[in-house]
């Protein structure tokens, strides 16, 4: 079978068991959430009879090539060291795991290679220009953060990178169009080098702290709060570790001693 200008050795399988079907796909047993092996409906909707009878083949519902491409694209994220899925919402619209600043960086950087050494995730004909442009932005964001160079000179090396990004929309990829430039693109551009040249490189500005002090009250408040009222629960906590951080009353650990229990 030719796909992606490649030669795929197919074995084909004939079977009349809904098990060994739901073996190949890679689905859970007939009793899991989504089991049924040509639509993507839950354990809930299955008894569902108000249904049209065409309903779940629909391509927005029925299983298809794409579901392998998403799970391929979020097998190469995870293997980047981050947390990510991807989920439909109520209204069918898909949603996705939010990224903190530290995972998004992870990405940056790892994130080109995986896509590079995988097959079937992004499609063939843009696969270069498409890492090209990741590795581009990651050595833009690195030099934005660091460089004491002229606003010109950040505004020429932007543009250039959002060029690239509308190029590969002319080989008609969704995504990459004049209506998919967005307003931190727009800003990337016009207002980042002038920021830039006025108040010097924007590493000066990081809010890596406050997203530190944000993960930590988060911390707090789900292995260390009564959930009655978080919000006091998490500033009785830090003001209690600063106190003893600054009079160095540091919980000291306790004595551990192994022993053997003799019968």
């Amino acid at each position: 079978m030719a796909y992606w200008r490649k030669t795929l050795n197919v074995e084909y399988f004939v079977s009349a068991d809904m098990k060994f079907i739901q073996l190949l796909l890679g689905l859970c047993g007939a009793t899991g959430e989504y089991a049924c092996p040509w639509c993507k409906v839950n354990k809930e909707g299955r008894s569902d009879l108000t249904r049209p009878w065409d309903y779940y083949h629909n391509p927005s519902i029925g299983r298809n090539i794409e579901d392998m491409l998403d799970s391929n694209f979020k097998k190469a994220m995870v293997s980047c060291g981050v947390s990510f899925h991807m989920w439909h919402n109520k209204a069918g619209e898909i949603e996705w795991t939010s990224l903190s600043r530290t995972e998004k960086v992870k990405l940056l950087n790892h994130l080109p290679s995986k896509l590079a050494s995988e097959d079937g995730v992004i499609f063939e004909n843009s696969k270069h220009s498409v890492i090209k442009l990741w590795e581009d932005f990651y050595v833009l964001y690195k030099y934005v953060n660091d460089t004491t160079d002229s606003g010109e000179v950040i505004f020429e090396k932007a543009k250039l990178w959002l060029e690239n990004f509308l190029n590969i929309g002319k080989l008609c990829r969704k995504g990459y169009n004049l209506h998919n430039v967005t307003p931190y693109m727009h800003c990337l551009v016009y207002h980042v080098p002038f920021f830039a040249s006025h108040f010097g490189p924007l590493k000066m500005f990081s809010g890596q702290g406050l997203e530190k002090n944000n993960d930590i009250v988060k911390q707090i408040h789900q292995k260390k709060s009564n959930k009655w009222d978080s919000a006091v629960s998490a500033l009785v906590t830090r003001k209690r570790l600063e106190f003893g951080h600054t009079n160095n009353l540091e919980r000291e650990k306790r004595a551990y001693e192994k022993f053997q229990l003799v019968d």
